[in-house]
């Protein structure tokens, strides 16, 4: 099923959400609710540093036009002050939305690996003389990692990304709207790879889920039948069927860290790509009296 959600406006657009991804991002916010007020704080704190970067370069272009620009050492050491005063009223937001992070980030695993508990002892018997222990433990693992995922470091620190980048995209307006429009133009180059790349991991993340599944099944057969094993001295068979096994959850983990490795890369390539193109835009603006070197410089 590719659409379930739709909404026509006035001029009939439509927006498609597909039903899986809904249904995941509603019971993402269920297990967000017990930490709602923390999570409430995290998103002010990460909201506060936004509005700070927005601001930052507004001094900065006083600093370069005003303060060096008339080697005005008073104004300059007043710029100075207020930028370190602002760099450490940002560090104080962001311990405060680590610590509130980090404590998520640690009760959501908790109430995770609680629930997948609670859950094994209402399940009839049969499920267990049908399913290996070694398959049950690494579900469960698997379960509870990839959904308490959702609170750590990199999650936050995407929703934190989007916020410094309308923060800095607000600054760059206040400076000169038209780099801002450009900047605006070129982020979707980003965006369309980052969704390309994600797209690629989840299927990847997929498979490898599902043959991990397989392996610790295996493995649990080799455990329950180690004593026939033995007996029929058929250990370099196993270890032959255990080489190959891994040999392909190997291959499938590098694939993943070689898309991380390569979003991390086309992330700096674009990144840098997009400030060129800004700066010589800005270049053509400075020759035309539209805007300072420190407006430039800013960002």
């Amino acid at each position: 099923p590719e659409t379930v959600l739709q909404h026509r406006g006035k001029r009939g657009a439509r927006l498609l959400i597909s039903r899986e991804n809904a249904q995941t991002l509603k019971q993402i916010l269920k297990l967000f609710k017990p930490y709602r007020n923390k999570m409430v704080l995290v998103l002010a704190c990460t909201l506060l540093m936004a509005l700070i970067r927005a601001i930052y370069p507004l001094f900065t272009k006083r600093l370069i036009d005003e303060g060096f620009g008339a080697m005005d050492f008073g104004l300059i050491a007043k710029l100075c002050l207020a930028v370190l005063l602002i760099v450490l009223l940002e560090q104080c937001f962001s311990a405060v939305e680590a610590k509130n992070q980090i404590y998520i980030c640690n009760m959501l695993s908790f109430t995770l690996a609680k629930v997948a508990l609670k859950k094994l002892f209402r399940l009839k018997l049969h499920f267990f003389n049908n399913t290996k222990i070694g398959e049950i433990i690494n579900n469960i693992n698997n379960d509870v990692q990839n959904a308490s995922a959702i609170s750590n470091q990199q999650i936050f620190s995407a929703v934190m990304i989007i916020f410094n980048i309308a923060g800095g995209l607000t600054g760059l307006a206040l400076i000169s709207w038209k780099l801002a429009i450009l900047a605006v133009l070129l982020i979707p180059l980003k965006f369309l790879l980052v969704r390309y790349i994600a797209k690629k991991k989840r299927n990847l993340f997929e498979k490898s889920m599902e043959e991990y599944k397989s392996f610790w099944g295996w493995y649990s057969d080799i455990i329950g039948g180690i004593k026939e094993i033995k007996l029929w001295s058929i250990r370099h068979v196993m270890m032959g069927a255990f080489v190959k096994k891994q040999r392909e959850l190997i291959g499938l983990n590098a694939k993943i860290a070689y898309l991380d490795k390569t979003n991390e890369v086309s992330d700096v390539v674009i990144s840098e790509t997009i400030i060129r193109i800004l700066y010589l835009a800005g270049a053509v603006l400075i020759s035309k009296g539209s805007l300072t070197l420190g407006g430039l410089l800013a960002f």
